[in-house]
C-alpha cells in the first residue's frame, strides 16, 4: 500500500473514533440522568459537573502551546478579566480624547468676565475688611466742633443783620468754611495776575502762507481809462474803478452823472479807444439809488470796458446816448418803462412793453401793483 492511501485511511479513521467518543459521552450522560431522575440534587450536580468539564475543555483549547507544555493550569477567569481590561482601556482613550477637545476649545468671554468679576468682588471684600476703622471722637473734639458750628452760625446771622456784603468781608477767617477761604484766596491771586496777550494762531509746518494776490492782466487797461477820463473830462469825473473778475476781468469805472455825456462822446471819438459799439445797456434798482450800466467795445482792438452811472430814486434822470450810439434807442425806452429813469435827449422816449396808461414801473423794488391778479 502506498503512503497516500495510508494517509487517507488514517484520516477516515479519526472521525469515526471521535464519533464513537461523542456517542459514549452522550450515553453516559443519558444513563446518569436516568439513574438520578428520582434525586433532583444529584441531577443538578451532574449538570454542574458537565458544565465544568466543558469549560475546562474550552480553556484547554484556548491555552497556548507553551502553557500546555509547561503544565500550567489556566485561570478560568482570565478571558473575562482580559475583556474587562480591554473595555477599561477603551474608556480611558475616549475620556482622553474628550479632555483634549475641551482644552482646545476657546473659553467663552462670559466665563472670563464672570471669573474677573468674582476676583474683583473678592478683592473689594478684602479691601473693605482690611480698611481701618475710624476712631470715635472724644468729648473734647465733639465740644470743639459744636462750638465752631455755633460761631459760624452766629457770624452768618450777624452778617445778614449788618447788610450783607460789608459785614461779610469782616467775617473772621476761622468762622468761614475752608473751601470758601480757598476760593477767596484763589480769586485774589487771579486778580493780581496780569492778563496774558492773545497768542497768534500757529501755522502748521506743512501749510504754506497764502501767496499775495496777482494783479489782473487787464489792470493796465483800467489805469489808462481812469487817467484819460481824469485828464480830458475832470479830476472828479471818476467815482470808482475796479476789475470785475467774475466777468473775465472786465475793467469797470463809475462816472458821475453830470460828466457822463461828455465822457461818452470822448470814448466814442478818441483815437486810442474808439468805442464804436454799444453792446448792452441795462438798468438796476440798488434800493438806495438807481443806476445804468453801459458795455462798450472797440471792434478794432477788441478792447472792452464797462461804465456805470448812478441817479436819484425820486427824480431819476440820465442823459441819453442815443445820438452817440443809436443802438441805445430801444434799450433806454425799456429802462424808462420798467424802472422809470428819464433820458433827456432821447428822440422818442415812451413805454415799449407796458401799456401807456400803466401805473408804476414793475422792476422797481418799491413797486405795488394796483391789480392783485396781475
Amino acid at each position: 500500500m502506498s503512503e497516500e492511501q495510508e494517509k487517507d485511511k488514517t484520516a477516515g479513521e479519526l472521525p469515526s473514533e471521535q464519533h464513537e467518543k461523542q456517542v459514549s459521552d452522550t450515553d453516559s450522560i443519558s444513563s446518569t440522568a436516568t439513574g438520578h431522575e428520582s434525586n433532583p440534587d444529584a441531577k443538578d450536580s451532574v449538570f454542574e459537573e458537565k458544565l465544568e468539564k466543558q469549560a475546562s475543555e474550552q480553556i484547554q483549547e484556548s491555552q497556548s502551546p507553551d502553557q500546555a507544555a509547561s503544565g500550567v493550569k489556566p485561570d478560568p477567569t482570565a478571558p473575562e478579566q482580559k475583556l474587562e481590561t480591554e473595555k477599561t482601556d477603551e474608556k480611558k482613550e475616549v475620556q482622553k480624547e474628550q479632555d483634549i477637545q475641551l482644552e482646545s476649545k476657546p473659553v467663552p468671554a462670559a466665563a472670563e468676565t464672570e471669573g474677573h468679576t468674582d476676583a474683583t468682588k473678592e478683592v473689594s471684600v478684602t479691601a473693605e475688611t482690611e480698611k481701618p476703622k475710624r476712631a470715635p471722637l472724644t468729648e473734647e473734639e465733639k465740644a470743639a466742633r459744636i462750638q465752631a458750628a455755633a460761631e459760624a452760625r452766629a457770624a452768618r446771622a450777624k452778617s445778614a443783620e449788618g447788610g450783607g456784603e460789608a459785614s461779610t468781608g469782616a467775617e473772621p477767617a476761622a468762622a468761614r468754611p475752608p473751601r470758601a477761604r480757598v476760593r477767596e484766596e484763589g480769586a485774589g491771586d487771579a486778580a493780581e495776575k496780569p492778563e496774558r496777550p492773545a497768542r497768534a494762531p500757529r501755522v502748521k509746518a506743512d501749510e504754506e502762507p497764502p501767496k499775495p494776490k496777482e494783479p489782473s492782466p487787464k489792470q493796465p487797461v483800467l489805469d489808462q481809462l481812469v487817467a484819460l477820463l481824469k485828464t480830458e473830462i475832470a479830476e472828479e469825473a471818476v467815482e470808482e474803478a475796479f476789475i470785475n473778475e467774475m466777468n473775465d476781468h472786465l475793467p469797470t469805472v463809475t462816472v458821475k452823472n453830470e460828466h457822463w455825456l461828455a465822457a461818452a462822446d470822448l470814448l466814442r471819438k478818441h483815437g486810442d479807444w474808439s468805442c464804436d459799439y454799444l453792446r448792452n445797456l441795462s438798468g438796476t434798482d440798488q434800493e438806495t439809488h438807481l443806476e445804468v450800466i453801459y458795455h462798450l467795445i472797440n471792434l478794432n482792438t477788441r478792447a472792452e470796458v464797462a461804465v456805470r452811472v448812478k441817479t436819484d430814486r425820486e427824480a431819476p434822470s440820465i442823459a441819453s446816448v442815443t445820438p452817440i450810439w443809436p443802438t441805445a434807442d430801444w434799450n433806454e425806452r425799456e429802462v424808462y418803462d420798467l424802472l422809470g429813469i428819464d433820458f433827456p435827449g432821447h428822440p422818442d422816449l415812451r413805454r415799449i412793453m407796458m401799456p401807456d396808461d400803466w401805473v408804476g414801473h414793475p422792476l422797481r423794488k418799491d413797486y405795488v401793483p394796483l391789480d392783485s391778479e396781475v
